[in-house]
């Protein structure tokens, strides 16, 4: 009884096996099985690259098709799908297709990051989303991408962090800030009286609640 039940197994686990593809059968799945450039690219654009024709820009694919004219007076690479171009003085955004997603109205842009690109209106930073809707109304004098949910914002002359609703998450107080990455980001301040050379500038680590995990040194 019991070597029937093995012999039993002992099939069982043959038929499973020889169901399983062998590393050299995927190696040998037909190439249009796999997902190519093409299908990326119309996805998020990051297989569309920069050129400039006459002084203007647009946007070619891998094989050097240019896929979105060369019409932009400005342009910056697509990020998250969008990639920010300047008409009329102005900047916008476009998707991969080349569709004016959100019309040429601004000053300055940032790409997006987060899924939120920051943009100037009359001398203030707000931000929009990929829509074009303002979701943090322009309220900063200077402004920075998104990265783990804070962005660095700067009020007066001192720069801060601000949560994606908007709302100041620590409060500014440095004379410089990078974006987080790991849970982290660099500051950079200065001592009582100091004049503010980046040279003689003190450097220190904070957390997403403003903690330093590395006081500031030199």
């Amino acid at each position: 009884m019991v070597r029937r039940i093995s012999w039993v197994l002992l099939i069982f686990w043959i038929m499973v096996l020889s169901s399983i593809p062998s590393a050299e059968a995927a190696r040998r799945k037909p190439i249009e099985e796999i997902p190519t450039a093409s299908q990326n690219q119309e996805f998020n654009g990051e297989d569309l690259f920069l050129v400039v024709k006459e002084g203007r820009y647009g946007f070619m694919d891998r094989t050097g098709r240019v896929v979105i004219p060369c019409q932009y007076e400005l342009a910056n690479p697509f990020v998250e799908g969008m990639a920010a171009v300047m008409a009329v003085s102005h900047w916008g955004f476009i998707d991969p297709k080349g569709k004016m997603v959100i019309r040429p109205l601004y000053f300055q842009v940032g790409d997006f990051s987060d899924g939120y690109a920051s943009v100037e209106v009359n001398g203030k930073y707000g931000y929009v989303n990929k829509k074009g809707f303002m979701v943090i109304k322009p309220q900063f004098d200077k402004a920075e991408k998104f990265s783990e949910g804070l962005a660095a914002v700067m009020v007066g002359d001192k720069w801060g962090y601000i949560d994606k609703l908007g709302h100041l998450a620590i409060k500014p107080q440095f004379f410089r800030a990078s974006d987080f990455s790991n849970g982290l980001a660099v500051v950079m301040v200065f001592d009582e009286g100091e004049l503010p050379n980046p040279s003689q500038a003190s450097l220190g680590y904070i957390d997403k609640k403003g903690n330093y995990v590395w006081k500031p040194s030199k």
